[in-house]
């Protein structure tokens, strides 16, 4: 069963093509690792996926729903013919000092500045009245669409993220920690007709006992009362996943889990990651371990310059890879 599915992804920071036509699927219970250089798109493409990122075009499917459409809409031209007219005409009405003036409009948010900016080079006119005429039709553009923020937060909820730093609260305990998301978040449940839709949030109850059963799944169990300060990078770390874990996800993300970590405590974050595998977690991971994604991963992406270049088995992707830039890449990284 496809869990995720990506079609035709693109993304702009401005005029920058940060993600160019990312496509893949991931089978429910399949670990999918990414890996590639610095500035790649790794940490894009994982923040377009839950939803902190808007793509520009593109489609996104979770566990068969299509949360992100690919729609046709107008786009108007980015240059027009304005015309500035005096306010006061001729005895025969027609505007004999008007000036036209054609200002590209697509350098800048603010139109008032392009046109201010133009007329501000023609010297001694005294206009009142301003007229916009289009230069040319407006084209059909596809644009990704995306539902309105409140259902788009409930959407985000299939997606659990586990970011590079560990962003616990530092006044709250381990155990707070896990519990405060799930109590503030309000989950749906259809009343006995089926029709009316309730809203109600778990109770304290529920909150604490969940967050103590995968605190032992992390192995943090003495930890529960703990604050923060009070517990190692890696046990934050293990913290940070716990609470990826209360929400159930449909997809649990990891953007570089390791990378604000000593190497001595890289391991036992990486040991619940594994562990997490055998009971059947589906997981995205960025990661510059390569060697720990090939162990861990079913598939491996090889993205590079925002472009997937080379997708497939993660030991066949890191051992013999077939692309050269993955060849070049993967020489630097095993070889030093």
């Amino acid at each position: 069963m496809k869990v995720l599915e990506v079609k035709g992804v693109n993304k702009y920071f401005g005029s920058n093509h940060v993600l160019k036509d990312v496509s893949f699927s991931m089978e429910k219970g399949e670990v999918l690792a990414i890996i590639g250089s610095s500035g790649g798109g790794k940490t894009t493409l994982l923040r377009s996926l839950t939803f902190l990122e808007r793509i520009q075009k593109g489609t996104i499917e979770i566990g068969g729903e299509s949360i992100i459409t690919d729609i046709e809409k107008e786009k108007k031209p980015s240059k027009y013919i304005w015309k500035e007219i005096e306010s006061k005409k001729s005895k025969n009405n027609k505007d004999d000092n008007a000036v036209e003036l054609e200002v590209d409009l697509s350098s800048t948010n603010k139109k008032t500045c392009a046109i201010c900016n133009k007329l501000n080079s023609i010297k001694n006119h005294k206009f009142k009245k301003l007229v916009k005429i289009e230069d040319k039709e407006p084209t059909t553009v596809t644009l990704s669409s995306y539902p309105k923020d409140k259902e788009l937060r409930e959407k985000r909820l299939k997606m659990g993220l586990v970011f590079q730093e560990f962003n616990l609260f530092p006044h709250k305990t381990v155990v707070q920690n896990l519990m405060m998301a799930p109590m503030l978040v309000k989950k749906s449940m259809s009343d006995d007709s089926g029709i009316n839709v309730v809203k109600v949030a778990i109770t304290e109850e529920q909150a604490r006992e969940k967050a103590l059963e995968v605190l032992e799944q992390v192995g943090l169990s003495d930890k529960a009362d703990a604050y923060p300060c009070e517990i190692s990078g890696g046990q934050k770390q293990r913290v940070a996943i716990a609470r990826a874990l209360c929400m159930n996800p449909e997809i649990l993300c990891f953007d570089e889990p390791t990378s604000a970590l000593d190497p001595e405590l890289t391991g036992e974050v990486l040991k619940v990651i594994s562990s997490l595998k055998d009971t059947g977690v589906t997981m995205l991971i960025v990661t510059h371990e390569i060697m720990f994604a090939r162990e861990i991963a079913d598939t491996v992406i090889f993205l590079d310059g925002g472009r997937i270049l080379e997708m497939g088995d993660a030991k066949t992707v890191i051992d013999n890879p077939t692309e050269e830039r993955t060849k070049e890449f993967m020489n630097k990284i095993l070889k030093g």
